[in-house]
C-alpha cells in the first residue's frame, strides 16, 4: 500500500485475519506497527504501508501479494486533513507542516502539500498488472463491495477462510467501528478516519479551479498511469 491509501484499514483487516490463519503478521515501512503486529509464531503476512517499486522488485518468487491504490486526488485531500488535524507529529517537519496548514486557507494548503507530498513518489513507477503475483485492488472498488473485494484478495493470496469468518473480520475493521460509530459519509475532520468515502476530492478541489489546474500540471501523468480519469 501507499501513504493515505487506506493502509490503516488493511492493517486492521490483516491483524484480525491472522489468528484464523494461525500465522504471524508484520507491518513494515511504517510507524505504530506495535499496535497491529502479531507474531504467531513467525510473520507469514507482511504489510508494506509505504511501498515503492523497490518492494515489488524484492518480492520473493514464491510470494503472493495485493497492491492497494487510491485516486491521488483523494489522497491529497485526505493528507490535508490528516496533517492539519489528526496525524502523529514526530519531527520538526511535521510541526512546520501542521502550523502552515492551520494558518493558511485550504487552497493554499493543498498547493503547499503538492510540494511536500513526497508520498506520490511511492506510486510512481508502478505499472498495474505487470506482475501476475500481485493483484491490483482499487480502494474505490473495495469500498463498494468489501466482501467481494476481500474475497478476491484472499483467493489471489490462496488463503482459505469461511464466508462467516471473512464477514466477521470485515465487520471488526469496518469504518463504523474504527471511527467510533459514525456511518460512512458522516465527516469528522479531526478524526483520522474522517469520512470513509471515495471521490470526496471534488468538494474541496473543483475541476474548474486553479488548485485543480495545478494538480493536473504536477500529477496528471500519475492519474493516467493509475487509470483515473482527469
Amino acid at each position: 500500500g501507499h501513504h493515505k491509501c487506506a493502509t490503516h484499514w488493511i492493517r486492521w483487516f490483516l491483524f484480525y485475519l491472522a489468528p484464523y490463519l494461525q500465522c504471524g503478521y508484520k507491518v513494515e515501512r511504517g510507524r505504530r506497527f506495535g499496535e497491529f503486529t502479531s507474531w504467531r509464531p513467525a510473520p507469514k503476512m507482511i504489510l508494506n504501508v509505504n511501498a515503492d517499486v523497490d518492494v515489488l522488485r524484492a518480492l520473493p518468487a514464491s510470494a503472493r501479494a495485493f497492491h492497494l491504490v487510491r485516486d491521488p486526488r483523494d489522497t491529497l485531500v485526505s493528507e490535508y486533513f490528516s496533517r492539519r488535524n489528526s496525524h502523529a507529529v514526530w519531527s520538526d517537519w511535521h510541526v512546520e507542516m501542521r502550523t502552515y496548514l492551520n494558518e493558511h486557507s485550504m487552497d493554499e494548503g493543498l498547493v503547499y502539500l503538492m510540494d511536500q507530498h513526497i508520498y506520490f513518489m511511492q506510486m510512481e513507477g508502478w505499472k498495474l498488472g505487470e506482475d501476475e503475483r500481485v493483484l491490483d485492488v482499487r480502494y474505490e472498488e473495495l469500498l463498494r463491495d468489501p466482501f467481494g473485494g476481500f474475497s478476491e484478495v484472499l483467493s489471489h493470496l490462496r488463503v482459505n477462510v469461511s464466508a462467516k469468518v471473512l464477514r466477521k473480520v470485515i465487520d471488526r475493521c469496518s469504518f463504523e467501528r474504527l471511527s467510533g460509530g459514525r456511518k460512512r459519509g458522516n465527516e469528522d475532520v479531526s478524526h483520522h478516519y474522517r469520512k470513509g468515502v471515495a471521490g470526496d476530492w471534488i468538494n474541496y478541489m473543483p475541476r474548474e479551479g486553479p488548485v485543480y489546474a495545478k494538480f493536473l500540471e504536477r500529477f496528471g501523468s500519475l492519474l493516467e498511469n493509475l487509470g483515473y480519469d482527469a
